[in-house]
């Protein structure tokens, strides 16, 4: 198995966005900042929201490939990607938790 550079750009942006979408403008409902319950509330969200795109990109017969004309293999990393992801906004959460 090998991994390109544009695979590893890829992983690494995708990684950059999901982690700043969870720790960007994090006042809660009472104005406090930097709410450690809060941050993992919203880890806990952005995970939950990605499980659509892990289970599209999952699939052998997709609508991303479809679309896109990407073949299965290409998504099959981005499937795994996007799990892994996943797994670090999970853990996230759970931490936050404790």
């Amino acid at each position: 198995y090998s991994i390109n550079v544009a695979e590893l750009f890829l992983t690494a942006i995708y990684i950059v966005v999901l982690l700043t979408w969870t720790l960007v403008n994090t006042t809660d409902l009472e104005g406090h900042k930097f709410d450690i319950s809060y941050w993992s509330g919203r880890a806990g969200d952005i995970a939950a929201i990605q499980m659509p795109l892990i289970i599209a990109l999952g699939m052998r017969n997709n609508i991303i490939a479809f679309i896109t004309g990407i073949s299965f293999e290409k998504l099959n990393y981005l499937h795994r990607m996007c799990a892994c992801t996943v797994c670090v906004l999970l853990w996230l959460h759970a931490g936050g938790k404790v």
